[in-house]
């Protein structure tokens, strides 16, 4: 297993269990929230904590991706501590002293902003429910949104893979009791919900639908669920931004990916 020895040789890094992690990261828990996720549920994640606690970095070494938490003011990672790593992420602020002293074809980051609701004036549509079994087309909407949004061509298996996943829920919105539009909640913290993979076919855009998922999935896990909105967005996308803070949705902050070009 490689460790983060080229981080250790420069730093004094302590070492961190999975509890202690958590209770570093909880501090900053929407900035943080991808953060307490990935830990919480991967056990393979090598946790340390920065000189007098004030900051953590989770570092995989089978992906060679680190995380960076956020980080307090003057403290910030370095070029000369990524040597090894192929990728890395984290809050914004935590990325940007990098970005600032790399503006080269090097590094391609990748950022989004951070949106969060905590309002409970949406309402529930009466055409809004869980994914069934039955819902065929959905597959094929994942399949279709991850090559608008990512670039990548997923199978039809690995498409039923992550709409079945028990780590993730899928919602439907219906018309004429059809199906036509999906989201999914794919992350939780202790006071926040993730929305992700907000998607309208084609043939159903410019009808609202996505607006009344958003909003009865919204309304759904803060008015039941008893939890905050969170969600991740790209800024080029303007009518998902638009409708999102049309919904009462702010913006909290932004997260942003590194892909370094030599791991």
């Amino acid at each position: 297993m490689t460790h983060l020895s080229f981080l250790k040789n420069t730093l004094p890094l302590v070492w961190l269990d999975q509890q202690e992690a958590l209770n570093l990261l909880y501090q900053h828990e929407v900035l943080n929230h991808k953060l307490i996720w990935a830990c919480a549920r991967n056990r393979d994640l090598e946790a340390y904590a920065l000189p007098e606690h004030r900051g953590v970095l989770l570092w995989d070494p089978e992906t060679g991706n680190l995380m960076v938490s956020v980080l307090p003011e003057g403290v910030y990672i370095t070029p000369d501590l990524l040597k090894g790593v192929k990728t890395v992420e984290g809050p914004h602020a935590s990325m940007k002293p990098f970005l600032e002293a790399n503006p080269n074809q090097d590094v391609l980051p990748r950022t989004s902003l951070i949106y969060t609701l905590e309002s409970q004036h949406l309402t529930l549509d009466r055409e809004f429910r869980r994914l069934r079994a039955d819902d065929v087309e959905a597959a094929n909407w994942l399949i279709e949104f991850n090559e608008e949004t990512r670039g990548r061509t997923l199978t039809r298996a690995e498409a039923l893979r992550m709409l079945y996943a028990t780590y993730r829920e899928f919602y439907i919105l219906e018309h004429r009791q059809k199906a036509a539009a999906v989201a999914a909640v794919n992350r939780w913290t202790f006071n926040y919900r993730s929305v992700s993979f907000v998607y309208v076919p084609p043939q159903s855009r410019g009808k609202g639908f996505g607006r009344r998922l958003m909003a009865s999935l919204s309304a759904f896990l803060i008015q039941e669920k008893q939890k905050k909105v969170l969600l991740f967005a790209d800024p080029d996308n303007l009518a998902a931004n638009q409708l999102y803070r049309s919904l009462g949705f702010e913006v909290a902050g932004e997260y942003t990916s590194l892909v370094l070009s030599e791991g």
